[in-house]
């Protein structure tokens, strides 16, 4: 007999295979783990696994069945009989056949049927027991712990690559990394808090598809539908309270915690895991242990108790909190309690919270704009609000200021606010350069700042840097115009590949940019921007990017700031894709092209590019054409011409044209250069060169560049390999490519030495196509087909369906050793390593059976 449990996969495999192997032994084993982590379901499947091999039963103690003696083994009873009779027939009968008794919940035993255990377990009987962590279980289970069993195995939190696989699981598609980060960050990687989650965002309609792969609609924003369970339903009235105080401050310092509360409930709610103790510069804080329990608490209390708690809180806090998050919070709570609250404080905490947590800075900024009257008040609204990446709020605001009511210096600050809108969310930095120039004259730092980012966004490198620098300068110019013109020459001098320049300028940058923080939020990580595309584009060091790029993408992710999230994944796409791996790329390139906020909407020309190279190369070029119609739908900044160029030329060599897309590709290159925009240019034609155009190579041989420019001389040195025919230079440029794990360059660069040597394929390039097994290049020619048996047909799709070993052999009849044998083999045919590679292979080629299907 088994126990429902929820269908919810959940990985463990080796925890299972380990539990299932002691069992086979007849070994005891004792499991434990905290509420939600998937207990029960891991003994369910281990029972699954030893029932093949042997009889299970499978019980589940109760605090309802602990009131009978022998409780938990009623439903194994036949027959009426007294306590010491049915336990004495039960040891008789289970130690002679000795079955696997796997009980869950042990903790809940009565004392009978502990002692019952541990006579079957000296009897020879092998038990699976799970209790609950920290909870006290019976004498007679002590005992079978010190002398029957293996030191007990805690269960630890859903690794990623197991969370991943849940929410797939349940949102019925590949989850984008936006997705699974939310769901972890919230979780703990608890998969009863996960499934929860997820729940919410199904049920809620949050969670959207596009191209096959599900992400979050409204980006990180937390579900708060999520149910109330466990130890919070259990607290006394005291108790109950400092959760709500907790939930409501989210942080809550202990000073206001016991001024608001007797030490007694603080300490219950603490011991009973819904409240924890934490230390926050330096000071001892009190905060939810989950933020999806924080929100279940809020959004279960009434009104009258809320407003009640708030006004606790609001008196408790301090004239002056050092906590800008509480010191937010506050003034939210003083607006809905009706007490007085002005533009300028909200204005001032809504700066400091900004670039701390956005979505907290919205409600300050909302409360803001119902009580801002001045002028000078709703310029800086407007200023905040594009910052905060809601472009209608700013624009709504700016265009209700009335002219007749400016003064000079006002009107300044109006069209400033609109110059940024126009350069970055409207992408129209034309607009925002003629609207900048009337204001040229008055010799402003921070009217040249703005120009010299609206000049980048034309794609005018040359024009960005000198008018940049000029602010630089300018040693009296405000803190604000240096770190805006320090970002612009930063950017600039990566585009043109003035890797030196760079270099030297970098830690200047940084200390410009510092200084303004409070004035530019994001100053910092569009610095961390300007770093990675410096290591990705010119230094060509993936796995440097990479770790940049993933932790700035955990931070923003943290912060639910969408647009600097948007930035990073699309970061993380492009490393992807330079890998060879445009299945994985996927989700990140989705993740970047459906997120909102200012920057994101800035960059989905780029962004949408990247998208359709990564369909296109992953063999899907109907989708890729969806998107390149969507693309040229709408705006976009000069800058991004470039880069909308490759992902059409990658598209039309997908159909067939690949002499054509070499050409488009050494056209958009020519109007880059002249832009300035160097390393772009370099990258088209390297790919113009890869479809074997030799007027693209000649181009790249006329670019002059300073000796340091790594990235262009590659290009160059392949370019010169290509031209001469020479095939030992080309297959250095592979070994090149592959050693800085290039994959996608190195194969198409393979491909080409192929040509030149009369297209006798060399061993490296089959190699590359069994590392890349999603890779569908127009460059590369089609590999023989590879033929696989009906059997390992069938156990691929499994495999690649994201069945364990244990599961497939479940459903097929086989060993687990026999499943794994064929496994191998599969790999070995098909030139790959992994699950992943096999699930990115049956992708681009789905049949993959011999014709008799034998």
């Amino acid at each position: 007999m088994s126990w429902p449990h929820r269908p919810v996969t959940l990985g463990r495999d080796a925890l299972v295979e380990e539990l299932a192997d002691a069992a086979r032994k007849g070994e005891t084993r004792f499991v434990s783990g905290q509420a939600g982590i998937g207990k029960s379901h891991l003994l369910a499947r281990v029972a699954g696994v030893v029932r093949r091999e042997r009889a299970v039963f499978e019980l589940i103690a109760t605090r309802a069945a602990a009131a009978l003696p022998l409780g938990v083994f009623l439903p194994v009873l036949d027959r009426v009989e007294t306590t010491f009779e049915a336990a004495t027939r039960l040891r008789l009968t289970l130690v002679e056949t000795r079955p696997l008794l796997a009980v869950d919940d042990a903790h809940l035993l009565d004392a009978a049927s502990a002692g019952l255990l541990l006579e079957l377990a000296r009897g020879g009987v092998p038990l699976l027991v799970g209790v609950k962590e920290g909870s006290p279980i019976e004498e007679a289970l002590e005992s079978i712990e010190r002398s029957c069993a293996t030191p007990r195995m805690s269960i630890p939190p859903l690794t990623e690559t197991e969370l991943a696989r849940l929410v797939r699981t349940r949102v019925g598609a590949l989850p984008d990394p936006g997705l699974v980060a939310m769901v972890r960050q919230r979780s703990d990687g608890i998969p009863l808090y996960a499934v929860e989650i997820l729940d919410v965002l199904v049920q809620s309609d949050r969670i959207g598809y596009e191209s096959g792969t599900a992400y979050v609609r409204g980006g990180g924003t937390a579900p708060h539908a999520v149910g109330l369970r466990g130890a919070a339903g259990r607290l006394s009235a005291g108790g109950l309270r400092v959760a709500r105080l907790v939930a409501l401050a989210r942080e809550l310092p202990a000073p206001m915690a016991r001024a608001l509360a007797p030490s007694a409930a603080v300490e219950e709610a603490e011991i009973a895991g819904v409240v924890g103790v934490r230390t926050r510069a330096g000071a001892v804080v009190f905060a939810p242990t989950h933020s999806w329990l924080a929100e279940s608490l809020t959004a279960a209390m009434p009104v009258s108790v809320r407003l009640g708690l708030m006004a606790q809180l609001v008196d408790a806090m301090p004239a002056s909190a050092s906590d800008p998050l509480l010191a937010g919070r506050a003034l939210i709570w003083r607006t809905q309690l009706g007490r007085l609250v002005t533009a300028d404080e909200l204005l001032e905490v809504a700066a400091r919270v900004q670039h701390v947590a956005p979505t907290e800075a919205d409600r300050l900024l909302d409360a803001a704009a119902e009580r801002a009257t001045s002028i000078e008040h709703r310029l800086r609204l407007a200023k905040m609000l594009a910052h905060q990446h809601r472009v209608g709020d700013a624009e709504a605001v700016i265009s209700g200021l009335d002219a007749a009511d400016l003064t000079p210096e006002l009107r300044r600050q109006r069209d400033l606010v609109h110059a940024f809108v126009l350069s970055f969310p409207a992408n129209d930095p034309a607009r925002a350069v003629a609207l900048l120039r009337t204001h040229t004259d008055e010799d402003d730092p921070l009217v040249l700042a703005y120009l010299s980012s609206a000049f980048l966004q034309l794609g005018d490198i040359p024009a960005a840097i000198r008018v940049g620098r000029s602010v630089l300068s300018d040693t009296s110019a405000p803190a604000v115009a240096h770190a805006h013109a320090a970002l612009t020459v930063s950017a600039g001098l990566v585009h043109s590949g003035r890797l030196a320049e760079f270099d030297a300028f970098r830690q200047d940058r940084d200390l410009l940019v510092a200084r303004a923080d409070e004035e530019l939020p994001i100053g910092a990580e569009s610095a961390t921007l300007i770093d990675q595309a410096a290591l990705l584009e010119v230094r060509e060091a993936l796995d440097a990017a990479q770790a940049l790029a993933h932790a700035s993408y955990e931070r923003a992710l943290t912060r639910q700031d969408e647009g600097m999230r948007a930035q990073h994944s699309h970061q993380l796409a492009r490393i992807a894709l330079e890998r060879g791996a445009p299945g994985d790329a996927l989700p990140w390139a989705i993740g970047a092209v459906v997120a909102d906020g200012l920057w994101a909407l800035a960059m989905r020309a780029w962004t949408t590019a990247t998208l359709i190279e990564v369909l296109t190369l992953g063999g899907r070029s109907g989708e890729a054409e969806e998107h390149r119609k969507r693309a040229a739908g709408r705006p976009r900044s000069a800058r991004y011409d470039i880069d909308i160029a490759r992902a059409t030329a990658v598209l039309s060599a997908a159909g067939g044209d690949v002499e054509g897309a070499a050409e488009r590709l050494a056209a958009a290159a020519t109007q880059a250069l002249a832009r300035g925009q160097l390393m772009p240019a370099r990258s088209a034609l390297d790919q113009a060169v890869r479809y074997g155009s030799d007027a693209a190579a000649r181009a790249l041989l006329r670019i002059k560049a300073a000796p340091a420019l790594e990235a262009l001389a590659r290009s160059q040195t392949l370019a010169r390999a290509w031209l001469e025919r020479d095939v030992a230079a080309l297959d250095a440029a592979v070994r090149d490519h592959v050693g800085r794990g290039l994959l996608w360059r190195g194969m198409e660069t393979a491909a080409l030495s192929s040509r030149a040597n009369g297209g006798v394929e060399s061993t490296t390039l089959s190699e590359l196509r069994a590392r890349c097994p999603s890779l569908r290049s127009p460059a590369v020619p089609e590999a023989p087909p590879t033929v696989l048996t009906g059997r390992e047909s069938d156990l691929a799709r499994r495999a690649a369906g994201g069945q364990s070993d244990a599961e497939i052999a479940h459903d097929t009849g086989l060993s687990i050793r026999t499943v794994q044998t064929h496994l191998s083999n599969i790999y070995h045919k098909l030139g790959i390593r992994s699950r992943a590679d096999l699930a990115g292979r049956l992708h681009v080629e789905p049949d993959v059976r011999t014709p008799a299907g034998t």
